[in-house]
Order: C-alpha cells, then structure tokens, then sequence
C-alpha cells in the first residue's frame, strides 16, 4: 500500500469498479422487477370476473327467489337489451335433477320515487302477476343496499361444449 501511495495510484481503483458494477446490477434488478411486476398485474386483471349492471343483480335476486335450493345457480349466458335483460341458467332441482331455464326482466323507473322498478318479469313463459312485481319491487332498495351478486359469464363463442357446466 505504500508503494501504491507513493506512486500517486489511487488504492481503492477495485471500489470505483465495483460500484459501477453494483450501480448497473440494481438497475437491471429494478428493471427486471418492473417489467415483472407489470406482467403480474396484467395476468390478475385478466382473472378479473366480468361485472353486469345493478339491473343483472335484481334480475338473478329475483329468480333465486323463486328456486327451491338457489345455491346451485349457476348463470350460463347473458343477454341484455334496452330495457330488458335475459339470463340463462342451470340449477339443481329438488329431485336432483339438473335443469336449465330462462329469466326475463324488463325494468322502468318509478317517476315519483325515481327508484328501479321491475316492470314484467318473465320465467320460461310464466308471467310474474301484479301482485307478485308489486312486492318484489318494495324489496329493491334493499337488494341494492345489500349489493346482489353482479359477476356476469364469458360471452357465448358459439361452442355447445362451452354452455356446460
């Protein structure tokens, strides 16, 4: 090291080397980690459900209300017009026995109130009466406060074999 001083050569020259390589290392990490980092939140946002409107939550609240074991809904394809919506789905019947069957929901809003109504609703051709809208709409702001399931299926590809459960 003396004769190191002595000649007017600096000592530590592997330090300065050495940080310009540990300078480059955390660049290349830092890089690394955000493209890795991008990539991990592009593939979560991918597994994201897709999400109808308040009017898909009413619609499926509504015909749960109407199974004997709602649990076993299982929504297979939407479908979702002006002011009416149609949801296709499969549940288990009481004889376990797996069946299919469509819901269709026409939905207004009150002027007075300003609150979403249902307007007609239809069951595989079975009409829901006055009365039976009547009631069903005096539960809807509180359907909506409970926030109703609104996670909709993959649209349709054309496959049969995708309309399985």
């Amino acid at each position: 090291m003396a004769k190191a001083a002595a000649a007017g050569i600096p000592a530590d020259k592997t330090d300065k080397k050495g940080k310009k390589k540990k300078k480059k290392g955390k660049t290349k990490r830092n890089i690394a980690l955000g493209v890795l980092a991008f990539f991990a939140l592009f593939i979560w946002y991918g597994f994201q459900p897709l999400y109808g409107t308040i009017h898909v939550g009413i619609c499926r609240t509504y015909a749960e209300l109407q199974l004997r074991y709602p649990s076993t809904m299982k929504l297979t394809m939407m479908d979702q017009y002006q002011d009416a919506i149609r949801l296709y789905y499969t549940f288990t019947g009481p004889f376990g026995e797996s069946r299919s069957s469509l819901i269709e929901c026409t939905f207004t809003t009150d002027p007075a109130t300003g609150q979403i109504v249902a307007s007609a609703v239809k069951i595989d051709q079975a009409i829901a009466t006055e009365e039976q809208l009547a009631a069903f709409n005096a539960t809807i702001p509180i359907i909506i406060k409970h926030e109703p399931d609104l996670v909709i299926p993959a649209p349709f590809s054309g496959d049969l074999n995708d309309l399985k459960r």
